[in-house]
């Protein structure tokens, strides 16, 4: 039961993660700094007017999302690596299961070593027995 269910879950993979997207109709063709009290970059502007399209994202937002990523990418690490040991941990068990399937030689069952106890106590006692017949015997002569 243990086997189905670990063997079940270690055969899930992971999600691959998303593809980059498509680049846009007029979006600007790299990344442009901004800062507050600072003049914008003068290829962002074509005059007044934007001469590309974008989105401007609070600083401490884009660092949430880097750091987000970075943390994600070390959840995949470490989940692959308690996955391989789970995956060893199925393959012991298996193995002990495999192990303890197996039969029991009949010389090793109790029932087996009952019988041998009680055949060398009936051994033990009819050499006790031949022995005090025959020390008997010699002391009568």
């Amino acid at each position: 039961m243990v086997a189905v269910l670990l063997s079940t879950i270690l055969a899930l993979d992971p999600p691959e993660p998303p593809s980059p997207s498509a680049q846009v109709d007029g979006q600007c063709a790299q990344s442009y700094p901004l800062s507050e009290g600072v003049e914008p970059p003068s290829a962002l502007f074509d005059g007044t007017v934007a001469s590309c399209g974008g989105v401007v994202v609070p600083t401490s937002q884009v660092a949430d999302l880097m750091a987000y990523r970075v943390y994600s990418e070390q959840l995949h690490d470490l989940y692959r690596v308690h996955t391989t040991e789970l995956e060893q941990q199925a393959r012991d068990l298996q193995a002990q299961i495999d192990q303890l399937s197996q039969p029991v030689p009949w010389g090793q069952t109790a029932n087996a070593q009952r019988w041998i106890g009680r055949s060398e106590g009936l051994v033990v006692g009819v050499l006790a027995g031949a022995v005090a017949v025959y020390v008997y015997s010699e002391q009568s002569k």
